[in-house]
């Protein structure tokens, strides 16, 4: 498959970008909704009214929004990079449509975020995201000069495989996101205290 290498360089450049604006639409929607979950949670009284007003409501109807593009537009799309003679149409037809989709709903949430500068933190989009995975894509590039996994005629045991290589993608991020990011640290201790705090109580 080496002379097929160029015809994926296309996809996986809008495979990157994707990702990059995914992880930008998820950072703003965990600000924004972490915002008011913190403010109706202060009020302890939920009204629809205040749904209705509220951050929460915006990040679901870009949540909507995207899924409204994307299965909107992936068929037309396949279809018209097939009439354009790409060998891959149907990836690059869905990438495509993913990321037009990621746009719109980054739109989207960018309608509000102006009401949120004083609370947005570039840093933390640096130290949550950005650094975590930059870091985690240079370790599994050494590694993958060391590590190699023969092919085999079988499905199961390339799903083994697959397996294996997405279990150290996500220890080698997630060890590096937990060493890089406060906030990632602060999460898992909360969350570890409200499993202690559930299983304690939950005991007779």
């Amino acid at each position: 498959m080496k002379d097929e290498i160029g015809l994926l360089v296309l996809p996986v450049v809008i495979l990157a970008i994707n990702s990059v604006l995914g992880n930008v639409n998820q950072f703003i929607s965990n600000v924004m909704q972490g915002i008011d979950k913190r403010d109706i949670e202060n009020a302890r009284e939920i009204r629809p009214g205040v749904y209705l007003r509220s951050l929460i409501l915006h990040t679901h109807l870009a949540e909507l929004a995207f899924t409204i593009v994307y299965l909107s537009t992936m068929i037309p799309l396949i279809l018209l990079f097939k009439g354009l003679g790409f060998v891959y149409y149907a990836v690059i037809g869905a990438l495509v449509s993913s990321l037009l989709a990621n746009i719109v709903a980054l739109s989207f949430r960018f309608v509000k975020l102006g009401n949120l500068k004083s609370l947005f933190n570039g840093r933390a989009l640096i130290l949550d995201y950005a650094l975590p995975s930059l870091l985690s894509i240079i370790v599994l590039s050494l590694i993958v000069r060391t590590v190699r996994f023969t092919l085999y005629p079988s499905i199961i045991i390339s799903l083994i495989q697959v397996i294996i290589v997405s279990l150290i993608t996500l220890v080698i991020y997630f060890g590096i996101t937990v060493a890089v990011s406060r906030n990632v640290r602060n999460l898992i201790i909360i969350l570890i205290r409200r499993i202690v705090g559930t299983i304690t109580a939950s005991q007779p």
